[in-house]
């Protein structure tokens, strides 16, 4: 799942709002090993919605589960992956919560 600049730009479940090429790169490589950890269904949940493109609803389609079930595991997997960003690196957001800027901080798996 290599990510180039522009493919972490379009990713919906990052605003990146005024954040740098440089911090959005290091967010991006960071991301990668923190949705290769999720467990299976919100893995799955967010690379199909956020990686492939797909609605949720026909991500819900392919996967076999309702779309209430896909939406509690997209969102179950964006706060996972907050969460997991949060402890290794150092994400200041503005008022409309949109990235501001990344820095990586303690140990981290990207």
């Amino acid at each position: 799942m290599a990510r180039t600049h522009a493919q972490a730009a379009n990713d919906r479940s990052l605003q990146l709002g005024a954040i740098g090429a440089e911090e959005s790169a290091l967010l991006a490589q960071c991301l990668k090993p923190l949705v290769a950890g999720l467990a299976e269904p919100y893995r799955e949940a967010i690379v199909r919605t956020e990686y492939e493109g797909l609605t949720q609803a026909e991500a819900a389609r392919r996967a076999g589960v309702s779309v209430p079930g896909m939406k509690s595991r997209v969102q179950r997997a964006r706060r996972q992956l907050g969460d997991l960003l949060g402890a290794c690196c150092r994400v200041e957001l503005d008022t409309r919560k949109a990235v501001r800027s990344v820095e990586k901080q303690g140990p981290c798996p990207c």
